[in-house]
């Protein structure tokens, strides 16, 4: 038991310490680049927004095993995309959703979050 909190401990800390990477996410024809790797439209699914924090995330369901949802963060150090420009530019080949489906891991994610502060 005092290594389990050991090492919640460590993860938090490394958490709050260790800034975030830049990331560029880039809308194509041929699908969607983030982070150097090309997701398809064939491998993804559906999207909505959320906002964490003041934030304004993109997420993106896919048809793959890993990652089975992408979280993109619209907000930052560059001029981020409306989520208009978003939605027109991607509702052609993923449908929208305004509410997302939340499964057992994300409500569960959501209660702990709002329980633990992790930022």
């Amino acid at each position: 038991l005092y290594a389990v909190f050991l090492a919640l401990g460590f993860v938090s800390y490394v958490l709050r310490t260790v800034p975030p990477e830049k990331i560029d996410h880039k809308v194509t024809e041929f699908g969607l680049t983030s982070a150097g790797h090309n997701y398809l439209w064939r491998e993804l699914k559906d999207f909505w927004f959320t906002a964490k924090n003041g934030l304004t995330v993109l997420n993106i369901d896919t048809n793959l095993r890993f990652p089975p949802r992408l979280f993109l963060l619209l907000d930052g150090q560059g001029k981020p995309a409306s989520r208009e420009a978003l939605i027109s530019t991607l509702s052609p080949h993923l449908p929208y959703r305004e509410l997302p489906q939340e499964n057992f891991i994300d409500k569960l994610f959501d209660s702990l979050s709002q329980r633990f502060n992790l930022s």
